[in-house]
């Protein structure tokens, strides 16, 4: 009996979670909460997909929590990877606190470690959209670390660009640089190392970096121009007027061409 009564309270789980009845399964779930557990870890994602569906934010915290507790590893990060979609960030990031505390594989622990990186670097993106260079950049330098080792270029240029927005050429120049260097046809970095090199009177480097900027990139013109002006200007106050000629001579072709 116990075997029959099993099997059919399995069968109306699944047909529950196939018919996309989230109230049913809830109710099942109220009923035969050990079904969804590790051992059936579809059906306690199904229900936690229910749970976040039906705002029962408790009850998910409750399931999520013993899963991660009670589950293998592999399993575990599957669940982290999931419940991104389910809880909001800061319960989301607890969640992924209490599973530091669990013994991981090297392997496992490492994509652990990444999949925390890649939801830190979201919640750093929301700040750029907020409109709060102080707090991206507050939240970017908790990060830099990581974003060094996992050579990630992209969080490495919007540093650039912002440090360079609020006049930090310094910091600006080093995270374009090392956008570069982790991706060398990188367009932006290079754009943004000839930007800073131009606002801090590096004239020669502006022009080589502008030099290398392919044609069609908006203001590669102006950057070579600016840098040409600058260094006929040191030139001239140095008095190496020869050089002082040629540049001259090279801004006059630049600007009939």
């Amino acid at each position: 009996v116990d075997l029959t009564n099993a099997a059919l309270t399995q069968g109306e789980i699944s047909q529950a979670i196939k018919d996309g009845n989230r109230g049913r399964l809830i109710v099942l779930a109220g009923r035969h909460r050990a079904m969804f557990s590790c051992t059936h870890l579809d059906w306690a994602w199904s229900l936690a997909q229910a749970y976040a569906a039906s705002g029962r934010v408790n009850d998910l915290s409750s399931l999520l929590a013993g899963l991660i507790d009670k589950c293998p590893e592999h399993d575990r990060l599957a669940t982290l990877q999931k419940a991104v979609s389910w809880l909001d960030p800061a319960a989301w990031n607890q969640l992924a606190q209490r599973e530091s505390g669990h013994p991981r594989t090297s392997k496992v622990d490492a994509q652990y470690h990444r999949l925390r990186y890649d939801q830190d670097i979201k919640r750093l993106l929301s700040t750029k959209q907020a409109g709060d260079p102080a707090q991206f950049l507050h939240g970017f330098n908790q990060l830099a670390a990581a974003v060094e080792s996992y050579r990630d270029a992209n969080p490495a240029l919007l540093a650039g660009w912002i440090y360079l927005e609020t006049g930090d050429t310094g910091n600006a120049s080093r995270w374009f640089g090392k956008a570069r260097e982790w991706r060398p046809d990188d367009v932006d970095a290079l754009h943004g190392l000839a930007l800073c090199a131009l606002a801090e009177k590096r004239y020669a480097d502006a022009r080589r970096y502008a030099n290398l900027l392919p044609d069609a990139t908006p203001g590669k013109a102006g950057i070579r121009r600016d840098a040409m002006i600058g260094l006929a200007q040191q030139e001239y106050a140095d008095n190496h007027y020869a050089s002082w000629t040629l540049l001259i001579r090279h801004l006059l072709i630049q600007q009939l061409t």
